[in-house]
């Protein structure tokens, strides 16, 4: 039995240390990517990504998309951008030949992309050394490429996609400068992805590599661009007519001018002629930003307006932020990674005209008057009074700095439904109190101190305070200072008499016939 019971030991042990030392072995696993993998709540946002299921039979990790998608990240954390990338694994770009197959999955920050938008089913082995997809989905008989590069913000509009009808010879109507790159290439850089080491001249046959590098031409070129898939070659046929442009019907100027924030449906409406566009009257203050969207979103920030305006195509952008002084131009293109997208940036305040023209695809600034600088004030913004809802409530500048907000009532508490949050907000001292700035509580201290100077912050961490139940009954005087960057909350704190009774009593005194005696 001692011997048996040793080889059963050995056994286990040897087990034991078989398992690999990244092994999960059913700890969580989260994804996120594309609207299709995991929903439009849940889309590129880390805090809200989903867990994949654990098949303890298997020893593999399973999760299916909602619905048809192809770019997503994995990670063994949950929580913002940092700790999700610390733990992320990636697998690059999966080739269409390589769907249905185990292929290596590695540590990285890199998106995983497949070949083309599928409904798949993601397998991940338990160690995490491999993944696969596969989908029932029915893969694209012919390839969807583009013509991807700093025209298009390297995107894959419709207006830079190759068109074919045997899914062997593709050609494209357009026009090149000799400073911008591009690669031939589909939606992932996945099986299509083609360059070349060199400059090409015109009119020339080349053959280009996968992977290669981003291409430039000898010469502007305007002019159809054929590219055969069997063989890989590409020629560059110059025309005598110039490409027509793709003009959308509308166009906003989005950004931190004219008064706006960077936010999804506040922007400024320009006008068209022809193929330009134009916004006179904008007031900019020196390092403001701007870029251009079609459509602004009809929501704000916190209630998905980001992925609305984000709509593939929707804007447009420089390749890398463009500083602009008076009457100077930059280029933009439809923006790729609305994520990530770079603007133009005004050098000098001022009152410019601001034109977007689609012949040149280039932006241009004119200035044509001085900005009277804007006069700014700090403000009390919650949900405090039942009656008022969400308000902004004017603070008073006193001669040491602070910002006072006395005697205000306060009749909201406890946080549901935001009642009783609140927040300091930075205004231009108008009629609608625009917002610039806010300042809140450092993350994971919401609550609020009678009398007690409370950090407040500007980081994207910040939270709302919040008064409790505990704490209404009395009106709060408020002072924030912008200096040492604190808000402290006072109120008077009504107490109650505690009253003691005593079992007896007597009357003593010159009644009832007595006298002023202790005894009597």
């Amino acid at each position: 039995m001692k011997k048996l019971f040793s080889k059963l030991a050995a056994f286990a042990l040897a087990a034991l240390m078989a398992i690999p030392a990244t092994a999960q072995n059913g700890a969580a696993l989260y994804i996120t990517g594309d609207e299709g993998v995991v929903g439009s709540t849940a889309s590129w946002q880390p805090k809200s990504s989903a867990q994949f299921t654990w098949d303890s039979t298997n020893q593999i990790y399973k999760y299916e998309f909602v619905g048809s998608g192809s770019s997503f990240k994995i990670s063994t954390a949950k929580g913002d951008w940092t700790a999700f990338n610390n733990g992320s694994k990636t697998a690059g770009n999966i080739t269409k030949a390589n769907v249905g197959k185990w292929v290596s999955l590695s540590a990285g920050e890199s998106n995983t992309v497949a070949p083309y938008s599928a409904q798949y089913t993601v397998e991940v082995k338990s160690d995490l050394s491999q993944i696969r997809l596969t989908t029932e989905d029915v893969a694209p008989t012919m390839d969807v490429i583009y013509l991807r590069g700093d025209m298009n913000g390297w995107g894959t509009n419709d207006s830079w996609k190759f068109s074919s009808t045997d899914g062997i010879n593709y050609t494209l109507d357009c026009s090149i400068t000799t400073s911008q790159g591009f690669k031939i290439a589909d939606s992932t850089y996945g099986s299509v992805n083609y360059g070349y080491s060199s400059t090409l001249s015109l009119d020339t046959e080349y053959t280009l590599t996968y992977n290669g590098d981003n291409m430039k031409l000898a010469a502007a070129f305007t002019g159809t661009v054929k590219f055969n898939l069997n063989t890989k070659k590409v020629k560059f046929e110059t025309s005598s007519t110039p490409a027509t442009p793709t003009v959308p019907a509308t166009l906003n100027v989005i950004g931190n001018i004219n008064g706006n924030s960077w936010a999804p449906n506040k922007g400024t409406a320009m006008t068209k002629s022809g193929n330009v566009f134009t916004v006179t009257g904008v007031e900019a203050a020196a390092s403001d930003a701007f870029s251009f969207a079609i459509t602004m979103s009809t929501k704000d920030a916190d209630n998905g307006g980001w992925d609305e305006l984000n709509a593939s195509g929707n804007r447009y952008s420089p390749a890398t932020d463009i500083t602009l002084a008076d009457g100077e131009s930059g280029t933009f293109a439809v923006t790729t990674d609305a994520n990530n997208a770079k603007a133009f940036i005004v050098k000098d305040a001022g009152i410019y005209t601001i034109t977007a023209d689609f012949e040149t695809m280039k932006a241009t600034i004119t200035k044509t008057g001085d900005v009277v600088a804007p006069t700014y004030v700090y403000a009390v913004h919650g949900k405090l009074v039942e009656a008022d809802g969400w308000k902004s409530y004017k603070m008073t500048e006193g001669t040491d700095g602070k910002w006072t907000l006395a005697d205000q009532a306060v009749d909201l508490a406890g946080g549901e439904n935001e009642a009783g949050a609140f927040l300091i907000v930075k205004a231009k001292d108008d009629a609608e109190l625009s917002q610039v700035a806010w300042y809140a509580a450092e993350a994971g201290m919401s609550g609020v101190a009678n009398g007690t100077a409370m950090t407040a912050t500007d980081a994207d961490t910040k939270t709302n305070w919040i008064f409790q139940a505990d704490q209404l009954g009395e009106n709060k005087t408020f002072v924030f200072d912008p200096t040492a960057s604190t808000l402290t909350v006072t109120w008077e704190e009504v107490v109650t008499p505690v009253t003691t009774v005593p079992e007896t009593l007597n009357v003593i005194g010159t009644v009832n016939g007595k006298s002023w005696a202790p005894n009597v």
